[in-house]
Parts: C-alpha cells; structure tokens; sequence
C-alpha cells in the first residue's frame, strides 16, 4: 500500500476526531484569515511584477474581492492553514493536501496526523501533483501583471484562464495519477535506501495529493497523535 499523510497540529487532535471529518480550509477560516493573507499577497504580487500594468493590477484585486464574497468563512476551529492567495483565487481552498510517502517536514518523521491509503483516494477522486504548483501560479500572475492590457475584464479572463490551465496541465487524475504515483513511490524508496547508505535525512517529495470538500476520518488506515500511533 501506498500510503498519503495528512498533518494535524497535536493540540487538535481531539477537535477533528470529534468531528470526524478533515475538513478543508474554506470551511476552517475565518473571513479576517483569508483578508489578511490576500492583502499581503497582492502587495507582493505587485511588487515583484516588473513595471505592472494598473489595468492588470486592479484586475487582480477585483477578482481577489470577488472570491473574497463567494467564500463561506469557516467556524474558526482554531486548526489552520498555510495558504497563498494563487489558492484562493484558484480554488484549492476547497482542497484537503495530503503528502504521498510521508510526513511533511514541519510534522517531524512521526507527526500527528491521519494516513489514508493513497491509491484507494486517487479511484475515489483524489488527484495528484508531481511538484508543488504553488510556483506555476505564481508565474501566472506575474505575466499577467507584466503584460499590456486595453480592458481590466480581459486581464481579469487572461488570470482566471491561466491559474486553472496551470491545474489542467499539473494536475493528474484516475489511470494517470496511479500510473505517476507509482513512479514517485520508486523515487521515494530509492531515496529511503540511499538515506540508510549514507545516514543522511531523506528528502521529502514535492509531490502531493489533493481531495476536494471533507475527508472522513473512519477511512484513515492509521492516526497518530504526537508521534504515537492511535489507531
């Protein structure tokens, strides 16, 4: 079995159990959470774009406000997340990350957290990214903000359009996504064996998986809680 790693806190531990369901970050975040990080992600969008076009830039926070009203903020359960604005703006807010392999690093080599069957959530809808597209986002927006634009709607069309082709190309689905998964699972075990060799830490992939809405806990093959197992 190939196995995906979602990380909780410890100190959240009982929260989800209780609830019984991951649940993504659109439903966890508070409207201020998502303002904050927004707002500082447009600055640094702006400021890094070389000489931005304003029709461009108004573009990108008139469509920062308009998924800004359509997100139904969270409960403040207190679990949080690391986001960008790229996610809000291309909807991977909705999404629960998960890590094929292992842990994510901030977890430490045993975390707290759930470990699902990885293959079993590609055949039920799971889908896989080779690399963090974090990056291709970015990319993204800069070469909007960096090119020339007659219409704000244009530039508004040419963000949306190229944020959810950066998905399209990257992000892999059914046969394709098993068939990935099982060539990153022998990058993975090479790496395990070459960490044994050398005793030097194991590079984490930069691969991960994502499922759309909530995850229910029950089908987790083990839980961990402060680097125990539970279950």
């Amino acid at each position: 079995m190939i196995k995906a790693y979602h990380c909780v806190p410890g100190k959240f531990m009982n929260d989800v159990l209780d609830d019984g369901v991951l649940l993504p970050a659109s439903e966890r975040l508070t409207r201020g959470d998502y303002q904050r990080e927004c707002r500082n992600g447009y600055l640094t969008y702006v400021s890094q774009a070389k000489n931005p076009d304003p029709l461009a830039a108004e573009a990108l926070w008139s469509l920062i406000e308009e998924r800004l009203d359509l997100l139904r903020p969270g409960k403040a359960t207190g679990v949080q997340s690391s986001f960008l604005t790229s996610d809000v703006l291309a909807g991977d807010m909705d999404c629960i990350f998960l890590a094929p392999f292992d842990w994510y690093g901030l977890c430490g080599e045993y975390g707290s957290g759930f470990v699902f069957d990885a293959e079993k959530l590609i055949r039920s809808g799971a889908s896989l990214r080779e690399d963090d597209i974090a990056r291709y986002y970015r990319y993204a927006i800069l070469d909007v903000l960096e090119s020339r634009w007659h219409l704000q709607v244009h530039a508004e069309k040419a963000l949306l359009r190229d944020l959810f082709e950066v998905k399209a190309q990257r992000e892999l689905r059914g046969k394709a996504a098993l068939a990935a998964l099982e060539v990153l699972g022998r990058e993975w075990r090479g790496r395990v064996a070459k960490g044994k060799r050398t005793g030097k830490p194991v590079t984490l992939l930069n691969a991960e998986m994502t499922w759309c809405g909530r995850l229910d806990v029950k089908e987790a093959v083990e839980i961990w809680k402060d680097e125990k197992r539970i279950r």
